[in-house]
């Protein structure tokens, strides 16, 4: 947490998110619906240990100090070196995108969504959406 918080400091992150709550789907989602883009994921770039081998896993795994950073591209060098540089493991999961769609390939590399981001955004508010 240290860590991100010194890149958050230091203007290296665009939007940040933590992933106790409903795992990185979760936080991916909220971050999207907050930014009104789109994004373009591979699970195949996320950090995960060797006995990982399942989609859902990586997706909704709620395992503590775990973040999911927007860092523009201009950034990124600096991110990866100070990350590094603290021993703290990362991965580059994709791309965010103008358009309102969220495409997820699964660590095997299938299409496993394909989803407008707004009728994501209706399912998650649901019955609060009065």
């Amino acid at each position: 947490a240290k860590g991100v918080a010194a890149l958050i400091a230091q203007g290296h992150v665009a939007a940040a998110h933590d992933c106790s709550e409903g795992g990185l789907a979760v936080a991916l989602a909220e971050m999207l619906f907050a930014g009104g883009l789109g994004a373009e994921i591979d699970l195949a770039g996320a950090p995960i240990g060797s006995d990982v081998t399942e989609d859902a896993t990586v997706l909704f795994s709620e395992s503590a100090s775990r973040y999911l950073l927007e860092v523009e591209a201009d950034r990124f060098d600096a991110v990866a070196r100070l990350l590094k540089g603290a021993a703290i493991p990362f991965g580059v999961l994709g791309r965010t995108t103008e358009g309102q769609r969220l495409a997820i390939r699964g660590l095997q590399g299938g299409a496993l969504m394909n989803e407008e981001v707004g009728a994501l955004k209706k399912s998650w508010l649901g019955t609060l959406d009065w």
